[in-house]
């Protein structure tokens, strides 16, 4: 049998590693022989250790995981074993001589090996950067000097974000390092990577503990980062019920120009301002489109986000950070910028006009908004065009209106409309788009839209053709215990309408607008005695004009005064109207007012008068002889005519009889007894009788350039129209009570009624 020692390895760091204190571990390493022709039975057990004490020492067995000796074996002729032989000997004391029965080997000259055990512990500075060796953070190497070791580690990074640089591997404690794999390695978000580690044992025995620290940095100059707009929406906040604070909305893009991925998640980002760091928050903030989501970058890459944060009113933005989840500060860049957009929130969208009878129906918001409703309201951007749908009606009978003016009231200004310059005609709904501009504040409340309306005055031609005074009539009603202190005064009116659809033309709509107030046109019974009350006593006329003819019966001729009509475009009418307005009164203007008493149109109303309007008391005696003798009928009755009334003349009708009728006479004779005041002609030649007993009368009020009234300048006319074989009763003072004498008084054709009473003698 022969032996060989190879190698002896000190190993105390084994025995204190497995306890043993005071001793060491001498391990020989040896190659056994069996030379022999037969069978040879090896027992390590059989083997001593002289040491340097002199003292000798037996064998001990070693077996775990990092050391195990030789066991007894049979070994056959020509077979060799490999292994150790390990002895237990006293610190300071050095092997010797290896003994083995018959067999002396000299361990002096024989190359001695250190064996260490190390605890090693795999370390990173980045806490989201794990380093395992077989899945473990840390391992028991056990090895000797001059022979090295090779690790094969994991290193994982766990960001979910950022990539990170492994830069350097650094060993500590009772290692060497001797070389790693290439570096510096990006490592990607939540990837793992291989990476060979070699080190060395020291040149002695030892017990003890070694790092390995892998070294990670963030590469921050491969981020950038600018704002492109901030939104304050300081409203929801408070609709939340959290008062003193604001939520910020900041929209960003960040650039990435590194290797590896990048994967961009917003909640890392942390606004820093004057009052304390803020993280952006994942909330849905109503109104402000949010572009906000967890997007990959690769190199060269781009992401637009919005980022929102709830801070303190008075904040002051200083910085944006992005941030890792264990704190390390990747980029940052500048936060500090104008606010570009406030949230508004609008509880309600009202509409209004200035006109009672036009209405707003319905108004509501286009669907183009970007804006959200949510609890009660809408949340709108400042910088949003809002369309508001508006229905308008036009509940005026009479006359369209024309969309002139929009107004708001709140924080907006129209951008474009479709109403201005359109008409809405009556009972008609029109409906609208207003665009409107928010303006760039934080706002809770309503927005009021004032829609104005007008009447397009320029669509009523008006003229005034002729103006008639008529005091005369008013000193007449204060003598007869009439009104009191009014003067009258009577327009021939022009009108022509050029609007669109029609216009409902109504007289009693016309107002006289005067210094002591306005007033309507007079429409009042005619009095009674005066001429042109042809009709029954009392009644109301509204047409009826003091002086102008009137027709009766069957009215087949046109009234003076202005009629209500329907005038499309292009068409007119045209009439008088009377206003009778206090004595002291100065004439201003002359307006059409719808039913709520809004002006359609106006004319200047403060004209000289061309013509004058006078009236005179009459009394006419009409004596007749009625077959048994003659009679006379008396009347007193007021007439009221315009001077000069372009050379035209009056008639006076009379019905002298009722009753019995047995043919008229003739006219014999008249007698006119004139006034001093007004000048008055009665033309006595032309004064006819006709079959039923009528007469006329023809009479012409001259120029006299004023309006004329005194109940003592009387104009008496006397008809006789008593036929020459008339019957006369001597000495007849028979009385004939009321009998009814009708009088008319006529302008060419056209025939005024008047009602006068008789007295028969």
């Amino acid at each position: 049998m022969t032996i060989q020692v190879n190698v002896i390895e000190d190993a105390k760091a084994l025995a204190e590693y497995m306890g043993v204190s005071g001793m060491k571990y001498e391990l020989i390493k040896v190659t056994i022989i069996n030379d022999r022709n037969s069978p040879l039975l090896l027992y390590p057990q059989n083997f001593t250790l002289i040491g340097s004490d002199d003292n000798t020492y037996t064998e001990v067995s070693v077996n775990n995981q990092y050391v195990s000796t030789i066991k007894p074996t049979s070994l056959g002729s020509g077979q060799s074993i490999i292994g150790f032989i390990a002895f237990l000997i006293p610190y300071g004391v050095q092997p010797k001589t290896l003994e083995y029965p018959g067999i002396s080997i000299s361990l002096t000259n024989v190359r001695t090996l250190y064996l260490s055990v190390i605890n090693v512990t795999f370390m990173s500075n980045d806490s989201e950067v794990k380093v395992l060796l077989n899945g473990n953070p840390s391992t028991v190497l056990v090895g000797v000097n001059g022979q090295n070791e090779t690790l094969k580690l994991q290193v994982q990074s766990y960001h979910n974000s950022l990539p990170v640089i492994l830069n350097k591997i650094i060993v500590s404690g009772n290692l060497m390092l001797i070389r790693y794999s290439y570096l510096p390695l990006v490592l990607a978000p939540e990837q793992s990577y291989s990476v060979d580690a070699e080190v060395s044992f020291t040149n002695s025995s030892i017990y003890g503990t070694a790092q390995l620290e892998f070294y990670t940095s963030i590469n921050s100059t491969v981020y950038s980062g600018i704002v492109n707009a901030l939104v304050n929406d300081t409203v929801y906040a408070i609709n939340e019920g959290v008062l003193g604070e604001s939520y910020l909305a900041y929209n960003v893009t960040v650039s990435y120009d590194g290797g590896s991925i990048f994967i961009l998640n917003p909640s890392q980002f942390v606004l820093i301002t004057n009052s304390g760091n803020y993280s952006a928050q994942t909330v849905y903030l109503p109104g402000v489109p949010s572009s906000s989501k967890t997007v990959s970058i690769t190199s060269s890459g781009k992401a637009v986000e919005t980022l929102i944060f709830k801070v303190p009113t008075t904040s002051k933005p200083l910085v944006l950070e992005y941030v890792s989840h264990n704190g390390q500060i990747a980029f940052r860049f500048n936060a500090y910028t104008s606010v570009t957009e406030n949230v508004l929130f609008i509880n309600h969208f009202l509409g209004f006009t200035n006109d009672s009878k036009v209405s707003v129906n319905n108004i509501f918001l286009g669907n183009s908004i970007t804006g959200s409703y949510y609890n009660s309201g809408y949340y709108l951007l400042s910088t949003e065009k809002i369309p508001v749908i508006v229905y308008i009606t036009n509940n005026h009978g009479q006359v369209p209106v024309e969309a002139q003016d929009i107004s708001i009231k709140g924080p907006a200004t129209v951008f474009t409309q479709n109403y201005t310059g359109t008409y809405i005609l009556q009972g008609q709904t029109n409906v609208y788009q207003i665009i409107l501009n928010m303006n760039n504040i934080s706002y809770i409340g309503n927005i009021t839209i004032s829609l104005d309306t007008s009447f397009g005055s320029n669509l009523y031609n008006i003229s005034v053709l002729d103006v008639i005074n008529a005091s005369a009539f008013g000193q007449y009603l204060a003598s007869s215990g009439g009104s009191q202190g009014l003067t009258f005064i009577v327009y021939n009116i022009s009108l022509y309408y050029q609007g669109p659809g029609k216009f409902n033309f109504n007289p009693a709509n016309f107002v006289l607008v005067t210094s002591q107030g306005s007033y309507t046109y007079y429409n009042y019974v005619i009095p009674n005695g005066v001429a042109n009350g042809w009709f029954d006593p009392g009644a109301r006329i509204s047409d009826w004009i003091p002086g102008l003819p009137t027709p009766f019966f069957d009215r087949v001729i046109p009234t003076p005064g202005m009629q209500s009509s329907t005038l499309l475009h292009g068409y007119g009418t045209h009439g008088y109207l009377v206003f009778g307005i206090p004595t002291s009164a100065i004439i201003e203007k002359l307006i059409y007012k719808t039913s709520n008493n809004l002006t359609v149109f106006s004319v200047n109303a403060n004209i000289k008068a061309n013509e004058y309007i006078s009236g005179v008391p009459v009394v006419v005696k009409v004596t007749f002889n009625n077959g048994f003798g003659n009679l006379t009928a008396t009347t007193n009755e007021v007439v009221f005519g315009v001077d000069g009334y372009n050379g035209y003349t009056y008639y006076i009708y009379g019905k002298y009889m009722a009753g019995n009728e047995i043919g008229p006479g003739g006219v014999t004779g008249v007698n006119v007894v004139y006034p001093s005041e007004p000048p008055i002609k009665v033309y006595t030649s032309e004064v006819k009788t006709t079959y039923d007993y009528y007469y006329q009368i023809p009479i012409q009020f001259l120029q006299f350039n004023q309006s004329y009234w005194s109940n003592s300048s009387i104009l008496n006319v006397h008809i006789y129209d008593i036929p020459k074989n008339s019957y006369m009763s001597g000495g007849n003072n028979l009385t004939i009570s009321i009998v009814n004498l009708v009088l008319q008084l006529l302008l060419v054709d056209t025939i005024i009624p008047i009602i006068i009473y008789l007295n028969l003698k």
